[in-house]
């Protein structure tokens, strides 16, 4: 059986960047940038005023000064006024040469007259290039767009900035004891949880949302769902990863064209897992417990769709146990369900109640996963472990 290590270091072999392309700026959130953005202009362009009040020359004193006229946002920056005068300005506006301002909460004025009770400041300016300087790296390559991101990019005027778009993913599900979640299952079945967890799971890592379609236990009706999904960067088959008379992935697969790039994984829960690749298509055979589809999907499924979207993946944090479910030892290595949280800048995790990969109460507040090392006394409270953040959880660290 493989390691975590070994899976890893096959999807970073398999899973490289999707060619960029270009994409309408609202709809790149999340999306890594696939070239740098180099500012093709200073900002501010010109010396802009930060509040309303008045401009007077620079070497002004505070006093009553006669109101030569006035500039707002839009307009020239005319020439510096005249000693003794001053110009009402807006927020915003372009300040004259030679010049300092004076808050309007600092003066006092008629329509003709304003007296100034304050020393003109060069501060309540906003001077050319103060924030960016034309040729400067805003962004450099591989930076993920999400809001500011989106205001520098606008700022440049990059309507349809280029990106590694959202891969493509298939998710088929197996089994004819599996109903639709939204129906009363009769005796002997069970609803689906698996694939509305995994399009959530999917959707919070930046991907689109999957193509899905459901299959009995046969190897025909499963290679036949495969093919009618085409096109897609990435497969999830749910359930049949085993090796019973009823699983039929991995023989799907390899009917396909499909090579096996592992099966087995000396991990719990997911040990059947499958990894194969055809082309640049990854797919996934994955054990079709819940808990085994979330330790999966952190572990591996968010890895490759991370590399395939020109992300960086999550990496192991270390964190102190606190107290919480019980943590028994392993023969194999062992992901749990955690809840996670930062305490005094400090990352503290508790275990929380494990029954088997079956259970879906489990789930519930998750946003990490501890690592348990196989044949080792089980981790105390206090201890130092080993963890992996689930950066798409609902549920904080604060």
């Amino acid at each position: 059986m493989k390691t975590i290590e070994e899976i890893f270091a096959l999807i970073g072999a398999s899973a490289q960047p999707l060619p960029p392309g270009n994409a309408p700026l609202a709809s790149c959130q999340g999306l890594a940038l696939a070239e740098p953005l180099i500012a093709s202009a200073d900002q501010p362009p010109f010396d802009r005023s930060s509040i309303d009040g008045f401009a007077v020359r620079a070497d002004a004193q505070p006093g009553k000064f006669q109101i030569a006229g006035s500039i707002l946002p839009g307009e020239t920056a005319p020439p510096a006024p005249a000693p003794g005068t001053a110009l009402r300005i807006a927020t915003g506006a372009a300040v004259p040469e030679n010049c300092a301002l004076v808050m309007l909460e600092d003066s006092r004025s008629t329509e003709s007259e304003a007296e100034l009770l304050a020393p003109p400041s060069h501060e309540l300016i906003r001077k050319k290039a103060n924030a960016i300087r034309a040729g400067e790296t805003l962004l450099p390559a591989g930076t993920i767009i999400q809001a500011g991101e989106t205001a520098l990019l606008a700022s440049e005027g990059i309507a349809q900035p280029l990106v590694h778009p959202r891969p493509r993913i298939a998710h088929i599900t197996t089994g004819s004891e599996i109903v639709p979640f939204a129906d009363c299952p009769p005796p002997g079945s069970i609803r689906n949880t698996n694939s509305p967890m995994l399009r959530a799971l999917i959707e919070s890592a930046g991907a689109a949302a999957p193509h899905h379609s459901h299959v009995d236990e046969s190897r025909e009706a499963l290679a036949a769902a495969i093919e009618a999904a085409a096109p897609f960067d990435i497969l999830l088959v749910s359930g049949g990863a085993s090796v019973g008379r009823h699983d039929h992935t991995r023989a799907a697969f390899e009917s396909l064209g499909f090579e096996i790039l592992a099966h087995g994984i000396n991990l719990k829960p997911g040990k059947p897992l499958i990894l194969a690749r055809k082309n640049s298509t990854l797919a996934f055979g994955i054990p079709g417990n819940p808990a085994s589809h979330f330790a999966v999907f952190h572990l591996f499924i968010r890895r490759a769709i991370d590399l395939l979207m020109g992300k960086t993946p999550a990496a192991f944090a270390v964190a102190t146990l606190e107290p919480g479910a019980p943590i028994a030892p392993e023969r194999r290595e062992t992901f749990r369900p955690a809840r996670c949280r930062i305490v005094s800048g400090k990352l503290q995790a508790a275990a929380l109640p494990w029954i088997d990969s079956g259970d879906v109460s489990c789930l519930h507040g998750a946003n990490a996963l501890i690592r348990i090392k196989p044949n080792s006394p089980p981790p105390q409270p206090g201890s130092q472990i080993e963890l992996l953040p689930c950066a798409d959880s609902s549920t904080p660290f604060f």
